[in-house]
């Protein structure tokens, strides 16, 4: 599952037109470029000739050149020029590792897995999963880079009796805290268990999809004003979907959709959607998105003091679980799953250095290089973004 699936890698904001972007999942270097006809472009981060790096490049007129001897790669990662050898025949050996991309709902995603028919990755892609009426729903998104392992911020998403405290005054209360129990809805994930009250929308899509994960439902049986917290779905590999009811007279929801990318064994990079059929004008006011980003940072760098400290722990190989009651259900269910998960086969990907490169009889017939630890350009770790530019703050002063 780790690599059968599509990633959302960068927000489109960020791929510039005259440099290319490099960011690893899961080990993978990866580059990215705009291609002159408009299609973005992915290709290993590993140049065919001598392993170098092609993100630290630059891109002309739309081809993407290497930064070390100026060979040049077209669409699917043809090789279209050497400058040393113009007149070479140029065949498949000389070309960049092409993976499949897309660009979709303000990302660029990525095909990371087995070669595999279109029809295939047609029906992977998480096409219904953002089939939001554009006329009753709106929708926010962001990115944050974190220096943790992706699966604590998984278990995060998954875990609500942390609202208030960690996040008070931000999304809960300290007042809020109280009795919570969590029962599972569904599971594809580790067991065989369907849902048992009706029809279930997001099991039906992710079924087709054929993407095993499980929903868990959160109560808090002594309340009587909002009994039901909310639903908890991962799904396999890194993505959750929180569902919180706001007012169910009125059907008004909002609905996550977080893909916790895993990087490297520390490093993950966040990518999240907001929807909501409430306040949708509020999306033509200027400057809206960038302060839901402001508010969005603030509450997760309250989470990262917290899973910082975990990454920390965990470093020194404390477990990442020593009890749980039932409020952790969904947490424990995906534990569970990636330790099984993880013994079956690595999740994170380098060069296997028992291999030799051989003479150049060998490396005529082709570089078999794979890919390595590079390091990621466009993995950036900030501080939270403020929440009026520089020009802002001049005008404000100005009015």
């Amino acid at each position: 599952y780790m690599y059968n699936s599509w990633y959302p890698a960068l927000l489109v904001e960020d791929l510039e037109k005259t440099q290319p972007y490099g960011i690893q999942i899961l080990g993978y270097p990866l580059c990215f470029w705009r291609h002159k006809q408009g299609e973005v472009q992915c290709v290993l981060d590993i140049c065919p000739h001598r392993s170098a790096p092609l993100s630290v490049g630059r891109v002309m007129n739309g081809t993407l050149e290497c930064k070390y001897h100026g060979w040049q790669f077209g669409p699917k990662g043809n090789c279209q020029h050497i400058p040393s050898a113009p007149e070479q025949k140029l065949s498949a050996i000389y070309d960049a590792k092409h993976l499949p991309v897309k660009e979709m709902y303000k990302a660029v995603w990525v095909w990371i897995g087995d070669e595999v028919s279109e029809e295939v990755l047609e029906k992977k892609f998480p096409y219904k999963l953002f089939a939001f009426d554009p006329k009753n729903w709106a929708y926010n998104f962001g990115q944050r880079d974190l220096l943790i392992d992706h699966g604590l911020m998984v278990e995060n998403l998954l875990d609500p009796a942390h609202l208030p405290f960690t996040h008070e005054n931000t999304l809960a209360k300290r007042s809020d805290a109280q009795k919570m129990t969590m029962k599972t809805v569904w599971n594809t994930l580790s067991a065989n268990i369907p849902p048992k009250e009706g029809e279930d929308e997001l099991y039906n899509i992710l079924q087709e999809m054929e993407m095993p994960g499980f929903k868990v439902q959160a109560f808090r049986p002594n309340s009587k004003k909002k009994p039901n917290v909310g639903s908890f779905t991962f799904v396999a590999p890194c993505l959750t979907i929180l569902t919180i009811d706001l007012n169910p007279a009125k059907k008004t929801q909002i609905i996550q959709v977080n893909w916790s990318v895993p990087v490297t064994p520390t490093k993950m990079r966040f990518i999240y959607w907001f929807f909501r059929n409430t306040a949708t004008f509020a999306n033509a006011l200027p400057g809206f998105n960038h302060a839901f980003r402001w508010q969005s940072e603030k509450i997760i760098d309250q989470d990262v003091e917290l899973l910082g400290g975990q990454q920390i722990r965990l470093d020194q190989k404390a477990k990442p679980w020593n009890s749980a009651v039932s409020a952790d259900t969904g947490g424990v269910i995906y534990r569970k799953w990636r330790q099984q998960e993880e013994k079956k086969k690595p999740w994170f990907k380098s060069f296997d250095k028992s291999e030799s490169l051989g003479d150049i009889e060998d490396l005529q017939m082709g570089c078999t290089a794979r890919f390595s630890e590079v390091p990621s350009g466009q993995f950036q770790v900030r501080p939270r973004m403020a929440l009026f530019s520089t020009k802002a703050y001049v005008y404000l002063l100005l009015v």
